[in-house]
């Protein structure tokens, strides 16, 4: 005798494949998440060698057919870069105050480089200096070096000798930090550093040298810097 399915028993049968499916199917993606989460994260470290590698090292400094231009003279028996930033009296306390700041941040950064910083009523000529002027748009600062030559290379013994760091009143400034982050901005063009821009937006977060506002968050020498101020000068 032939044996009939009511379509009731037909209704629980296809409820109940509906929900092993469910359960398989959740299951599945619940082993897919897992690995997800397993997969390790680069880690800080990581991560920073990474950028030293692409945009770091000689591609911190401006170049010149391999040669790294507009890097600070440097003593061909100590290897060491002294300079002396000379700073108008009319420069207010606030300023003088960056600047120190600044200069304390990159003599803890290798003891090859030591910046030292004086006021005086006259800048004496052909020396490092800072000035006041009313207008460095689109720039909130602005350093412009004196070269020997734009392409005579610092390891042939010469780099420049003097420079020129300007800066907006200080009532130009968004705050204290802000100017503290000009100022070591453009100290560190004084050792060759060049600037990140936009297409260079994978360094945004990690260097001072990046040209966008982003960067006055920043008071101090970051660690992709630092590598690259010593992988030129030394620790």
């Amino acid at each position: 005798m032939k044996r009939t399915v009511s379509k009731k028993t037909k209704f629980w049968a296809i409820i109940l494949m509906i929900v092993a499916l469910s359960v398989l199917l959740t299951s599945c993606l619940e082993d897919i998440s897992d690995t997800k989460e397993e997969t390790p994260q680069p880690t800080y470290e990581e991560q920073l060698a990474a950028k030293l590698e692409e945009y770091g090292y000689a591609n911190a400094y401006l170049t010149h057919e391999g040669e790294i231009l507009h890097a600070p003279f440097q003593s061909l028996t100590l290897n060491n870069v002294f300079l002396t930033f000379y700073i108008p009296n009319s420069f207010t306390n606030n300023h003088v105050l960056a600047i120190a700041e600044a200069c304390n941040e990159i003599n803890l950064s290798s003891s090859k480089v030591f910046f030292r910083y004086e006021r005086v009523s006259s800048i004496p000529t052909n020396a490092f200096s800072f000035y006041l002027i009313n207008d460095v748009a689109p720039y909130d600062g602005r350093f412009y070096s004196n070269a020997v030559n734009d392409y005579t290379g610092v390891s042939k013994g010469y780099g420049i000798k003097s420079g020129t760091i300007y800066l907006k009143d200080e009532h130009c400034y968004i705050s204290k930090d802000h100017l503290q982050s000009v100022v070591l901005h453009e100290m560190l063009h004084a050792l060759g550093l060049k600037d990140y821009e936009k297409e260079d937006s994978a360094v945004k977060d990690w260097s001072i040298m990046y040209h966008e506002p982003d960067r006055y968050s920043y008071t101090s020498i970051q660690d992709f810097d630092l590598e690259n101020i010593v992988w030129y000068y030394g620790q």
